[in-house]
This record gives C-alpha cells, structure tokens and sequence, in this order.
C-alpha cells in the first residue's frame, strides 16, 4: 500500500554525464513556459524527449529533474522559525487531486472528506514560504498522519526540527500539530493556536496558486494516466518556487 509513493530522492539519474546535462539544460530552458499550459507543456516535452530515454520512465524522471534544481529537499540552520520556538521551521499541508474512478481498488483512491476519487500530495514549507519538498502519489483513502508516518523524506530533513500541521497530523512525531476547537481550554491554548493558524497561513499562497493550475485543481478532475499527474504536481511545484526565488 505504501510503496506508490513517490518523492524527489526516488529517481535515478541517467548514467551519462552527457544525458543529466542535457536534461538540466532543457529543464533550465522549458521552465519559461506559462502555469497556464502546463497540460500543453507536459504532453510536448515528453514528446521531444522520448528518444532520449525509456518512455516509461520519462514522466517522473523529466519533471523531478526540474524539481532537483527548483525545490532544495532542505531546510538551512539559519532558516526562519517559528514565533513559538526556534526549533520549529516548517509546515507540512496535504491535498487532494480528483481523478476518475479507477476499474479496480476504488476503495484506496476515494477520500471520505472530499467525497472524491484522488491522488493525495503532501508538500514541506519552510516559514519563508517556498516549497522545501514534496511526496506525491498517495492514495485518496490514506489519512494525513498514515501517510506523515511514512514519510521518511520530510523526516530526514527536518533532522530533530519540526514542522507546524493541521490537527489531521495529531500523533506524528515530527509535527506540531494544531488544535480542535473543544481542544481550546485555557489562555495558553488559545495563544498557541493564534500563533499556529497565522504561521500556516503560507500554505494558502502555495494553495492558491496550485488551484490556479486546472489540472492540479479540486474542481477538476484528471482523466489521463496517473504518471503524467505526477508529472503535474513536481512541474506546479518548482514553478511556484521558480517564480519565488525571481521575486
């Protein structure tokens, strides 16, 4: 059930030094393309690049490629922190991106909370507001913490850190996560969640834009082969940290 994830450190590089380079100049080059024809731009880069390396392959290894240049898989010692202690430097958000329903094992691709057939994304950002990592792939059933648990990758980079979470990531041990309304009993609680809820606040800004983007939208649904929605999500991903780093 667990070995469909997918993360940025899953892909093996091609093994000349020729074909890596070629791929980061292309990567480098094609990342001018508008968010708006990402779909176009998915389509037509693995066209030009099938000759280049095995056609299965491609979908994942092109688009994380992008993503090992545009999204760090690290948070730095001198990152920003939280308001609540120095040792908290992330927050860690889920969702959903609505697919068809599949011939087989619907039960694992249908999310109960938003009523829909999907592949769920978990990202990691840091409190300066760019996406720090990204684990795709998932299926719609698994609830955050299940799936928060075995996440490796955002463990590893947070190290002994934490990262802020909604309470659907209560019991992971590498997330301070959020409070329930009848949770909030006390001045100190109701401190901490001011803090938190205003520190998670730049997970909308990554939200938004994601939702600006029709194929990674909540209001659409995606009807073409899961690889190329993966494809979708690290190409989103590193366009939004493209453009923060520009700013």
């Amino acid at each position: 059930m667990f070995n469909t994830y997918l993360t940025l450190n899953d892909t093996v590089l091609p093994t000349t030094s020729s074909a890596e380079s070629y791929m980061y100049q292309y990567a480098d080059w094609q990342m001018q393309i508008a968010t708006q024809h990402v779909w176009a731009y998915c389509r037509q880069s693995m066209s030009e690049l099938k000759g280049h390396f095995n056609r299965e392959n491609l979908p994942t290894l092109f688009f994380k490629i992008i993503n090992k240049r545009f999204i760090p898989n690290n948070i730095g010692s001198n990152a920003s922190c939280s308001h609540l202690s120095n040792r908290i430097v992330a927050v860690v958000d889920s969702t959903i991106h609505p697919t068809s329903k599949p011939r087989n094992e619907q039960s694992r691709k249908f999310n109960g909370h938003y009523k829909a057939h999907g592949m769920m994304t978990h990202l990691l950002i840091s409190l300066d507001g760019s996406i720090t990592a990204v684990m795709t792939n998932i299926d719609g059933s698994m609830s955050d913490a299940t799936a928060a648990h075995y996440n490796t990758c955002f463990k590893e980079i947070l190290g002994n850190r934490f990262a802020l979470g909604d309470p659907g990531y209560n019991g992971v041990p590498y997330v301070i996560s959020g409070l329930r309304v009848n949770q909030i009993n006390s001045s100190a609680h109701s401190k901490f969640d001011m803090v938190t809820r205003s520190e998670q606040v730049i997970v909308e800004h990554v939200n938004c834009f994601i939702k600006k983007c029709a194929v990674l939208s909540k209001q659409c649904k995606f009807i073409h082969m899961p690889e190329l929605l993966v494809a979708c999500v690290f190409i989103i991903c590193g366009w939004y940290n493209k453009r923060s780093f520009e700013k």
